[in-house]
């Protein structure tokens, strides 16, 4: 379990120097699928006093938060999200620019890729898609073993971007 060095190398890129938005979207009722929002919670308890960072727990329903987030002004935004990808439990993507394609899906109300594209036709930010493969979304609370691990991983490689 890694993530691309490629695609943090592109994601270190835009965010250096840019206002960066973190979005945090899923279901804490769906097992694996609170992922998102966990992580954000997460990183907005670790990473305080730097003003070019915010945070939004957009929850199950992210496009409830779609003038907040445009609103923001952000050169880069990051969805966190679990992603169901056809690819082991815990599998790790990053998804830059562009890449949201019709095969990724997650569990909410609007697709992820639809709302990208919405939210590309309102801002200049470059998006990026941080999904992590779940093992269960089903009705219950507790993340599986290999989606924490991936967690713990994202929001390394996040605390470090972040930081520097």
């Amino acid at each position: 379990m890694s993530l691309n060095k490629d695609s943090l190398k592109q994601l270190k890129e835009y965010m250096t120097g840019s206002k960066v938005l973190i979005v945090g979207i899923g279901n804490t009722l769906h097992k694996d699928d609170s992922a998102g929002v966990l992580l954000v919670n997460e990183l907005k308890s670790k990473i305080k006093n730097n003003p070019g960072i915010q945070f939004i727990n957009a929850g199950m329903s992210p496009e409830n938060h779609t003038r907040k987030i445009v609103d923001s002004n952000s050169g880069v935004i990051i969805l966190l999200d679990i992603v169901r990808m056809n690819k082991p439990a815990g599998t790790i993507e990053v998804f830059g620019p562009n890449q949201v394609k019709d095969t990724t899906s997650s569990t909410h109300n609007i697709s992820i890729k639809l709302f990208v594209e919405y939210l590309s036709s309102r801002t200049a930010a470059k998006i990026f898609l941080i999904g992590i493969e779940p093992e269960t979304t089903e009705f219950g609370e507790g993340i599986s073993e290999p989606v924490k691990e991936s967690m713990k991983l994202v929001e390394s490689e996040l605390l470090k971007l972040c930081m520097n």
